[in-house]
């Protein structure tokens, strides 16, 4: 019998989850009809309250919005809705209005409007009798504040009418289940918190038919003090804490103990929604990596912006990413104050720094690397050393030969940002070298380096002559030549001194801008491999 009397008075939802329109076969989303229910009581002649919802979850959403309606049956119905679904598998909370007539299990159809297609589904409810409308509640609940709250906490309950319904209110971060014996008036609250909770209020009311509604509130914080003001900051004594950051964009923190990160780093804030907050060290050390080598805006930071206050931390660790690399904010608005990340080993291709590589708070030295960086230089016959420019600022950086096969002595002049190799010593075999920039001022900024770069170095006849203008194009004899010219002076005037004959596979030139004039000379055995499409 309890469990006949559960299966009604809990007014669970029953979906058919069809689909009247195959207009879109590629959308799969889907009603849940295993977990669906209904919210607030639903009393024979009383006026619905807000509180009373249709709970619909869905799943395998694609974004966007959906639109629930329901026509009128027993005097209860649900106008039309436009209800976002955030995520792929989630619920839709449905106002449902009116006043029901008749008693007992009563059946709403509902149709659901997504991405073209149309579904339905069949709400269930029982409609009860309020024998005592003019009276009251009673509502008992701990409702004592919950601080530090990472882990699921249990609330009991006791309620009469034992049928009246109870809700808990929305707030980002916090999953309500409700069980309730409604024979008894006995329950449960199982208040679950995820990653994205900071604090606030929840609003535990009981409602039953016209009867006035008991409301109870209930303060959740998932730190152990503060509330996120400038007055009160949130203090974060852990990891955890620390990734909050980036759920409370606009918030003010303090950081209250040293702290590693022994997880990924994931940067705070965006272009569309940076860090606007407050953010405290208290001079404590941040330890904290990031493995992004091929991702650009990488930095414990992502975005901060104007207005933001980021002060007295000491930051410690590795960051790797492509572009826009740095220890603190990969872009800041704002000055970052007291703020010590010269022990990050910042590494990346371009835009990178101790602290932050770009905005108006940039530091002053941030290591930007031109378009021309060399990919060879050549050593003119008869010559003993040739110099190309790393085209980099700013200029007095280091430059570390990691591999050097070629027996040339490598030296960079840091006053002209000019890389020389001299093959003075002898024994010099063509190859290639890799080196890394590191950007060094005063013993700061030597953990900021570049990844590592290949140059070749070689001795060969370049051209057979011209300096590259339209006057005087270089003049180019065989394949190699042809190859070098167009790779290495790829906006420059080049013409051919005679047909060509191509002995290899040819690699397309990357980018070329000039003229190249073939003087009506051939240009024979051109062969190219090209990688399949996986």
């Amino acid at each position: 019998m309890k469990k006949s009397i559960l299966l009604y008075l809990m007014a669970l939802v029953i979906f058919a989850g069809c689909r009247k329109d195959e207009g879109n076969p590629f959308i799969s989303f889907a009603l849940d009809t295993e977990n669906s229910t209904v919210e607030g009581s639903f009393v024979q002649g009383a006026e619905l309250l807000p509180l009373c919802h249709a709970v619909i979850p869905y799943v395998n959403a694609e974004g966007g919005e959906a639109v629930f309606s329901a026509e009128e049956v027993n005097g209860v119905w649900i106008e039309r809705q436009t209800i976002a679904l955030e995520g792929r598998d989630g619920i839709a909370k449905v106002e449902v209005k009116g006043t029901p007539r008749a008693l007992g299990m009563m059946y709403l159809p509902v149709s659901v409007e997504y991405m073209g297609g149309k579904y339905q589904t069949t709400v269930s409810m029982v409609v009860f009798e309020d024998t005592d409308p003019n009276g009251n509640i009673d509502f008992k609940i701990n409702a004592n504040p919950i601080v530090s709250m990472t882990e699921p906490v249990k609330i009991p309950f006791t309620v009469s009418p034992t049928m009246s319904a109870v809700t808990v209110s929305d707030l980002n971060g916090i999953r309500a289940d409700v069980e309730q014996d409604l024979s008894t008036g006995v329950g449960t609250i199982t208040l679950t918190p995820n990653e994205e909770l900071l604090s606030g209020t929840l609003t535990i009311s009981a409602s039953f038919g016209v009867r006035p509604v008991v409301s109870k509130e209930l303060e959740v914080n998932a730190f152990r003090d503060g509330n996120g003001t400038e007055a009160s900051p949130y203090k974060i004594i852990n990891s955890a804490g620390l990734n909050k950051l980036r759920y409370g964009l606009d918030k003010a923190f303090t950081i209250a103990n040293d702290i590693t990160v022994e997880s990924n780093w994931s940067p705070v804030g965006t272009l569309d929604a940076p860090f606007v907050g407050t953010l405290d060290g208290g001079n404590h050390k941040v330890t904290y990596s990031i493995k992004a080598v091929g991702t650009d805006v990488q930095g414990f930071f992502g975005y901060v912006g104007a207005g933001a206050k980021v002060k007295n931390i000491v930051f410690a660790g590795d960051v790797w990413g492509r572009n826009y690399v740095s220890g603190v904010a990969a872009h800041s608005d704002a000055p970052i104050e007291n703020c010590n990340a010269e022990n990050v080993n910042v590494k990346g291709n371009d835009y990178l720094a101790v602290s932050v590589a770009s905005g108006t708070a940039k530091d002053a030295r941030v290591m930007v690397m031109g378009k021309n960086f060399p990919t060879l230089i050549n050593i003119p016959q008869g010559a003993t050393s040739a110099s190309e420019s790393l085209d980099v600022t700013p200029l007095d950086i280091a430059v570390n030969v990691t591999a050097n096969p070629t027996n040339a002595k490598i030296s960079y002049d840091a006053t002209n940002g000019m890389l020389k190799a001299d093959i003075s010593g002898g024994n010099f075999k063509s190859g290639e070298i890799t080196v890394e920039l590191k950007l060094v001022a005063s013993g700061a900024g030597s953990k900021v380096v570049t990844t590592t770069r290949n140059i070749l170095i070689d001795s060969k006849k370049m051209n057979e002559g011209g300096d590259g203008t339209a006057a005087a194009p270089y003049i180019v004899a065989d394949a190699d030549q042809l190859a070098t010219m167009m790779t290495n002076a790829s906006s420059s005037y080049i013409a051919l001194k005679n047909d060509i004959a191509l002995t290899s596979n040819w690699t397309p030139i990357a980018s070329f801008s000039g003229n190249l004039d073939g003087k009506g000379f051939t240009v024979t055995g051109l062969k190219m491999t090209v990688a399949e499409a996986g």
